[in-house]
């Protein structure tokens, strides 16, 4: 989550000389709930759960509802001022990352849909948001498999500038991420699945994301080259890391004034 928000921070830096829209893929060390930047501490989390089941809790400084990441790929995008062409609204951004991401999978062998209309189980459950995980509605221009969400997004917008980060599960936690959330009552959300319950066999993860490369190079029409985070970058996430998110101050309570930099 640090190294998402130092991206975001460079990508709005007056001085951006180091700075390169990124395409960023990731993985989970431990099992950890995010919450949406909005979301009650109170209300979306069992913290007894998650400390009897290892299970760690960050904030993220994007939107939306709980995600347990676990066995799964984080992909994240974090273009440059206006260098998205096209595409000025969160909606329409949803989409075109959604379209990338579809044609990958389509590439990987796994046939989803873009959802065109939240369904009113899904819209009476985002009322509910304190304790619904994201995972349990589908929203509009995200991932669908076979009726249910596979993939679940969220954004952080702020000017031209945007974070965009998603969960692509491997395989499903549905219990565990119903009991971390704090939700063990209602569970009328759309329901959700995973690539190896959709495909029948083991994710091949670097395959994966060679067919994810495609997808990106090819609905967005841009050059990909491998590389890592610049020095400015470490330096940020390193203070983000410190002073934000391994603090019980800012994953309990979520930050009201406007988007600081470090």
């Amino acid at each position: 989550m640090a190294v998402d928000e130092a991206l975001l921070i460079r990508s709005l830096s007056a001085d951006r000389k180091d700075f390169l829209p990124t395409l960023r893929f990731y993985f989970w060390k431990r099992p950890t709930l995010s919450l949406g930047y909005s979301q009650d501490y109170t209300q979306a989390v069992n913290p007894a759960y998650c400390r009897e089941e290892g299970i760690d809790v960050v904030r993220r400084i994007t939107g939306g509802l709980a995600v347990l990441h676990d066995d799964e790929l984080t992909y994240a995008v974090v273009p440059g001022a206006g260098e998205f062409s096209g595409v000025t609204s969160i909606l329409e951004t949803y989409k075109k990352i959604s379209l990338a991401i579809l044609r990958g999978l389509h590439y990987y062998g796994v046939q989803a849909d873009l959802v065109q209309k939240q369904r009113p189980a899904d819209r009476a459950a985002m009322t509910r948001k304190k304790r619904t995980p994201c995972f349990a509605v589908q929203t509009k221009y995200e991932i669908a498999a076979q009726g249910r969400k596979l993939i679940g997004s969220a954004q952080r917008r702020i000017g031209k500038c945007f974070l965009q980060h998603g969960s692509i599960p491997f395989t499903l936690h549905e219990e565990r991420l119903y009991r971390a959330a704090n939700n063990e009552g209602d569970r009328s959300g759309a329901g959700f699945t995973s690539l190896s319950e959709i495909t029948g066999r083991a994710v091949d993860r670097d395959r994966l994301i060679h067919c994810l490369l495609l997808g990106f190079r090819e609905v967005l029409a841009i050059d990909l080259k491998e590389g890592g985070l610049s020095k400015n970058e470490q330096e940020i996430s390193g203070i983000l890391e410190k002073k934000q998110y391994n603090l019980d101050s800012w994953n309990r309570y979520r930050r009201k004034e406007a988007f600081p930099l470090p």
